[in-house]
């Protein structure tokens, strides 16, 4: 059996220079100037400029070789500077941030332009907020069994009162009320008005505001859902006392001081399985990432934010681009 002959190394005819061509071109994520997120069902993409690094130029095993002694001394001062009191205080107002994008995010995909209130009678009344969502998870599987499907984005609030948690829960459309009422109880199997009827508390409505855009001949169901996620997106910070004048709440004698946020909490809860869909992409122009945009948006963009109008940014330049509509 003859050997195999190697191929001869082609030449670069201006140059001179022997080409490799078994030398693989880096990948084009590290060779790309811009990277855009988009979100197809809730009309929005992010685009951020990426400034190639001297590691874009070398191989996965130079990478790992090349310990480079200055970044591993400034991750560890970014390190130090989280554990300040004025690093925890900016760590904590960005993942306030990005909480309220998210749930602004699964609203626009759900079309959720209703709202829910929900409180708790005094049997129920509570200032823990496990025990809270023990409550909202039962309430949920009470929902189920009864035969309402519909998605449901739900925040906690603090009753500036000090009267303990209640809940507000973005929908999209209207549902029955007399079925969302027994599922917010102990006995969704009884009717509402059994006598061993035992609710959790009462279940408020509210349509959407069309007033507010009173201005406008015809609103859409996004904006009516972005307009409640910028409501509810307030009640999504840790520190629930600052929001609208609220009072911290007042514990009765003899009973522990209430909790205000379990560590590493969830900050708002969503149905399974309606999460917003997110395609990423990377080019070498901006040409042809707002190209990209537009065809899965599916219109005209417009730009709606700008990373230089944030004197505190400290991220890559970023834009945020909403559709048309």
């Amino acid at each position: 059996m003859a050997a195999s002959v190697a191929a001869p190394p082609s030449i670069d005819p201006l140059t001179g220079e022997i080409l490799d061509r078994a030398a693989a071109q880096p990948p084009l994520v590290q060779r790309a100037t811009h990277s855009v997120s988009a979100y197809p069902g809730c009309g929005e993409a992010v685009l951020q400029l990426r400034a190639p690094t001297r590691a874009d130029a070398l191989t996965p095993q130079e990478r790992l070789r090349s310990l480079d002694v200055d970044t591993i001394a400034d991750k560890a001062a970014r390190r130090c500077a989280r554990d300040t009191p004025v690093g925890s205080a900016r760590s904590e107002t960005e993942a306030d941030r990005r909480a309220a994008t998210e749930f602004r995010r699964w609203c626009l995909e759900n079309k959720a332009d209703h709202l829910w209130t929900g409180n708790l009678s005094p049997k129920y009344a509570t200032h823990s907020r496990p025990a809270m969502w023990r409550l909202i998870a039962q309430f949920r599987r009470n929902l189920v069994l009864l035969g309402v499907l519909n998605p449901l984005g739900i925040v906690l609030e603090l009753h500036p009162g000090g009267h303990g948690f209640h809940w507000h829960a973005a929908v999209p459309g209207r549902m029955d009320w007399d079925l969302v009422g027994r599922a917010w109880s102990s006995t969704p199997h009884l009717p509402r008005d059994h006598p061993d009827f035992d609710p959790f508390g009462f279940v408020q409505f509210e349509p959407p505001r069309k007033r507010r855009h009173s201005r406008c001949s015809s609103i859409s169901r996004a904006d009516l859902a972005r307009s409640i996620a910028g409501y509810l997106s307030g009640y999504l910070s840790k520190n629930k006392t600052s929001h609208k004048g609220g009072v911290a709440p007042v514990a009765q004698p003899g009973a522990p001081l209430p909790v205000e946020r379990d560590f590493n909490g969830k900050r708002f809860s969503t149905t399974r399985g309606t999460s917003p869909v997110c395609l990423r992409e990377s080019f070498l122009s901006p040409a042809a990432a707002y190209s990209w945009v537009r065809s899965v948006l599916g219109g005209e963009i417009r730009k709606q934010w700008d990373s230089s109008q944030s004197l505190d940014w400290e991220g890559p330049p970023t834009a945020l681009y909403h559709l048309v509509t």
